[in-house]
């Protein structure tokens, strides 16, 4: 059953899960469809792919990768001046400005995918998680892929983000697992049970709850955000909140921070890149209030709050660690 799985991931229609790799072998054996023919028809696919589609690669390591490839594209085509090119290489140099040319219009994924003529398994499309439980303290869900599997995972990792994050991961693990006999579904289910998150909506008190994300962008702060209004619904939130000064601070705020929360800034550490609290107190408006230091903006957040509110300390991986050592310190100093 498991390694029937892959064959319903179809990475080159991704639109139709009805057909599989087993389906496409046959008909291609059948009308004796080339290696280059089927080459083809995949990278037509991925070329008439949606601008916004998700794709499973990274995002932030793509770039330097990509240059690379087109530097020894480059290369390869620059070093056949007395060669006449055939139509191959007038189909590779082709591919490769269109690649170029997606990578500049910031879809590096579909760039890389083109260039490397790779399949690409789209989120949402050849398999998806649906929510079956959530709560803070973790996620119960069902992966679908294709028309056949669908089977129930359980995360400890709070917010609907992490169902397809964990989605990803797993069908990732599933296509290496044709590889590595020791990536099944036992050791999946486990993997992704004891997965912890440090620093990303983790609780680490209760009465009031007390929660630490790093989110430092926007997109974090809208999960962050999502995540917040999901379990807490109508509460009011207590920020103790500092970034880095050469971050998208203004994003970030306008993103997360809700005119009723109660927002105490700081500074993120002690580093020349921490931006200063006055300075986001100014961003986020009248319902900030600069603090001089971490632990005068929690022992206030914290009172503030009350038992039954909300504190979430946020805005840096930084200010999460500087955080951790904190209380660590009150904590030996009670000892």
């Amino acid at each position: 059953m498991f390694a029937s799985t892959l064959s319903l991931l179809n990475p080159i229609n991704v639109e139709a899960k009805t057909n599989t790799e087993d389906s496409l072998n046959s008909v291609n054996e059948e009308n004796n469809v080339s290696v280059e023919q089927q080459q083809s028809v995949e990278k037509n696919e991925i070329a008439n792919s949606s601008n916004n589609d998700e794709f499973i690669e990274i995002e932030e390591y793509i770039p330097e990768t990509l240059e690379e490839e087109f530097s020894q594209a480059e290369k390869l085509i620059s070093n056949k001046p007395n060669i006449t090119i055939i139509p191959q290489d007038t189909r590779l140099k082709s591919l490769f400005v269109e690649a170029k040319k997606q990578a500049f219009s910031n879809n590096p994924q579909k760039a890389m995918a083109m260039f490397k003529e790779a399949p690409v398994y789209l989120y949402g499309k050849a398999f998806y998680g649906t929510e079956v439980t959530s709560s803070m303290d973790g996620q119960k869900f069902t992966l679908h892929a294709g028309d056949y599997y669908h089977s129930d995972y359980e995360i400890k990792l709070p917010g609907e983000h992490q169902i397809k994050n964990t989605s990803v991961a797993i069908v990732a693990a599933k296509l290496v697992s044709k590889q590595d006999a020791r990536i099944n579904e036992i050791a999946l289910h486990m993997g992704v049970a004891n997965t912890l998150w440090p620093g990303r909506l983790e609780r680490i008190a209760q009465k009031p709850d007390l929660i630490l994300d790093g989110a430092h962008n926007p997109d974090g702060a809208l999960a962050l955000r999502k995540a917040l209004d999901k379990y807490y619904p109508g509460k009011k939130v207590h920020f103790v909140f500092g970034m880095m000064g050469d971050k998208d601070m203004s994003g970030v705020i306008k993103t997360l921070i809700k005119k009723d929360d109660v927002v105490l800034t700081v500074r993120a550490d002690s580093g020349v890149r921490a931006a200063e609290a006055d300075a986001l107190a100014n961003l986020v408006g009248a319902n900030a209030v600069a603090e001089s230091d971490l632990q005068t903006a929690y022992h206030k957040a914290m009172s503030l709050a009350g038992e039954e509110g909300v504190v979430c300390v946020c805005g840096s991986l930084y200010l999460v660690g500087e955080f951790k050592a904190m209380l660590q310190r009150e904590k030996e100093q009670c000892h």
